[in-house]
């Protein structure tokens, strides 16, 4: 239940985040060039791409998404592309949001605890 909640709050914030802004009123030129600068794209950028599945369906319109950072909870020296791919193949992940002032900032990928690797446990030297 609690994945399925995540996962509708995911997608509320999806769609306000990219939803198309306003048709401006006036396009003149000089409203353009005070517009603020862009980074370019990085390369491999699907924004715009149609997306399709491994059937060949046609998913929709891949959108970028600037200014979320995406996090995912993994050991120190852990390959982190890897961490973040093995936590979405986890069905006991999840994900949580980071926000400010009502603003999504963040996705933090959290993989199922009980699949982890197990925390470091101390013992005293009487105890063994």
């Amino acid at each position: 239940m609690q994945k399925v909640g995540a996962q509708y709050l995911v997608k509320r914030f999806a769609d306000q985040l990219m939803a198309p802004p306003p048709a401006p009123a006036d396009s003149d030129e000089a409203a353009e060039s005070n517009a603020p600068a862009v980074a370019p794209a990085p390369a491999g950028d699907l924004d715009g791409q149609v997306v399709r599945d491994e059937s060949g369906r046609r998913l929709g319109i891949a959108r970028r998404v600037h200014d979320i950072a995406v996090y995912v909870i993994a050991e120190a020296g852990a390959d982190r592309e890897q961490a973040l791919a093995d936590c979405l193949e986890d069905p006991g992940m999840q994900v949580l949001l980071s926000t400010t002032d009502d603003h999504l900032t963040g996705l933090i990928y959290v993989p199922d605890p009980s699949r982890g690797p197990r925390q470091v446990e101390g013992t005293r030297a009487d105890e063994v």
